[in-house]
């Protein structure tokens, strides 16, 4: 959930939704992970998405898909695991017709170390959306259970650097002020494979006020302002850090066990962290967020993310 809202903002939700027995609001459960253990779930490694929900960026998410006898829950939870012949797990997830899949992955997937990010195939890695000031709470007549319209946030654009020869688009993420959104600072989520130690690494440049670097445990919202605060790592990446308008390369680094980390930028150590909270699986996220409190139209582009 995003940060509690003034709830003299919606006049609409109940006595009950008031007193907190109820949720004001969900913003709804947009990613399902999987991780495996050997020692009876005394520890455990993957924590990987399986699946993001295919229509979080859906502008009438709490409406798609409704009827009079569709569930209206969009989430991709209430998972349901078959075991198939040859060890792959079948998943069957989700509940309303506009979100609900089944998927089949092998758990050999679970023991993999790296992974790497370059757009090359879209944003379906990533999580990016905005919310809209939607109707809170729950069911409010044929609009969905629990859940805010969305917009995409930070974008695929054309690279600043293409020419002839480097034609390509990449990831930019900026703040344009909206006022019909809940929170309008851009931000980017990408889950990697569980690591107690490890290094993160992202090809980026800064044309604008730059962005906050997260590392953290579990997903959150891409536009929520209080969470990376209170995440493991949260390092500010400016222009003093990383000289604008060119591209470079920021590395960070962490140790679980030790509680520390460290962010460079082309091998230059700019930042040493001890960890704000615990992580005792290891960190396996990346949420990327402007820096911006007014408008910035530049922003920060991306071109690749690599876990090592």
């Amino acid at each position: 959930m995003l940060p509690t809202r003034d709830l003299s903002e919606y006049p609409e939700i109940s006595n009950v939704e008031r007193t907190g027995l109820g949720e004001t609001v969900f913003t709804n459960r947009d990613a399902l992970h999987a991780a495996i253990s050997e020692d009876d779930g005394k520890t455990w490694r993957g924590f990987r998405e399986v699946i993001l929900n295919p229509i979080r960026n859906a502008a009438d998410f709490r409406e798609l898909g409704n009827d009079s006898v569709q569930e209206h829950d969009k989430s991709v939870h209430q998972t349901q695991a078959l075991e198939l012949h040859g060890g792959k797990v079948l998943l069957a997830l989700g509940q309303n017709v506009a979100s609900r899949r089944i998927v089949v992955f092998d758990p050999k997937w679970l023991y993999e170390t790296k992974r790497t990010e370059d757009f090359r195939t879209g944003l379906g890695n990533v999580s990016t959306h905005l919310y809209v000031k939607s109707l809170s709470g729950g069911w409010r007549g044929w609009a969905g259970h629990c859940a805010w319209n969305r917009v995409p946030g930070a974008l695929l654009v054309r690279d600043p650097d293409t020419d002839r020869g480097t034609k390509r688009e990449v990831l930019q993420l900026c703040r344009i002020r909206d006022p019909r959104l809940v929170c309008d600072r851009q931000g980017v989520v990408w889950n990697y494979p569980a690591a107690r130690k490890g290094r993160v690494a992202v090809s980026c440049r800064i044309d604008g006020e730059g962005f906050l670097l997260t590392l953290a445990d579990h997903w959150m919202n891409p536009s929520d302002e209080v969470g990376p605060r209170r995440s493991p790592l949260a390092v500010e990446v400016t222009p003093k850090d990383v000289s604008a308008g060119s591209w470079h390369e920021v590395v960070a680094a962490w140790d679980a066990d030790a509680g520390t980390a460290t962010v460079s930028c082309d091998g230059r150590e700019f930042a040493r962290r001890t960890f704000s909270v615990a992580a005792p699986a290891g960190v396996s996220y990346l949420h990327l967020q402007s820096l911006a409190e007014g408008e910035d139209a530049k922003g920060a582009y991306f071109r690749q993310f690599s876990k090592e």
